[in-house]
């Protein structure tokens, strides 16, 4: 993302010798992690999406662009420094996960203080009658103030514990990290779902783009397709939970 004003993007590739495809121990491909200078590449103009058109997650093309190993490093490799920061890996990307969770919650308040300006100053086509005066929708309002708070109390407290099993040590941290990875799903997919309530909810007044709500609808909608968000990380807790393992990789 923010590819435009950047001079420089990560980018990660399959590592390939004579022999063709490298594989870590455990039989997985190695992929590597690559600084790139975005002037020695094409910026391919492929974002054109149905939400979160202004992040700029566009592809590029880099074609024998030599890359020092100092800019490199092997996803899932132990890390380069000591601290609570930078390892294990498994919980290292969760805490890049919790900043998904905190973009689609915040989306989700946006369209709560959204439909509630607009429940307070509209009716519907067949009715004059306010949005705020109904009782499905202050049903609506409620239940989707209740998903938006509890998921984010759920990370909070998850992602916290989390934290400081690594800081300490914690040998339990591995279901901490699986229990922080559930919470951020689930404050993903509780988002979505307030998205839709609310734009079902206010009816014809939701398609308008000068209501708002629309624009958090696709947003969070496409928001919720990268892998932080999708069901297979529920998948991932409930091993876990039935006597299960981490998986060899942090993606599945």
């Amino acid at each position: 993302s923010a590819i435009d004003p950047s001079t420089a993007i990560f980018g990660t590739c399959r590592v390939i010798d004579a022999h063709g495809p490298v594989q870590n121990a455990d039989g997985s491909p190695r992929m590597q992690t690559v600084v790139l200078p975005v002037a020695k590449g094409q910026v391919l103009d492929t974002w054109t999406t149905l939400g979160m058109r202004g992040t700029a997650s566009a592809d590029a093309e880099f074609s024998e662009v030599f890359v020092p190993e100092h800019h490199t490093y092997t996803r899932g490799a132990p890390a380069h420094y000591d601290g609570p920061l930078y390892s294990p890996p498994q919980s290292a990307i969760v805490l890049g996960w919790t900043l998904s969770a905190a973009n689609t919650l915040g989306m989700a308040r946006g369209a709560m203080n959204t439909f509630v300006d607009l429940a307070t100053d509209s009716g519907t086509t067949d009715s004059p009658t306010l949005l705020r005066d109904r009782q499905h929708i202050k049903i609506v309002v409620g239940e989707c103030e209740a998903m938006i708070d509890s998921a984010r109390r759920y990370v909070l407290d998850t992602v916290s514990a989390m934290w400081d099993a690594q800081v300490s040590g914690d040998p339990e941290l591995a279901e901490l990290s699986m229990r922080a990875r559930l919470a951020i799903t689930h404050a993903i997919r509780q988002s979505i779902k307030v998205a839709d309530k609310l734009f079902n909810a206010a009816g014809t007044n939701a398609i308008h783009r000068s209501v708002g709500l629309e624009r958090y609808f696709r947003d969070l909608h496409v928001h919720g397709q990268h892998i932080s968000g999708l069901p297979l990380n529920f998948e991932y807790g409930g091993a876990m939970l039935m006597g299960g393992t981490l998986p060899a990789s942090l993606y599945t």
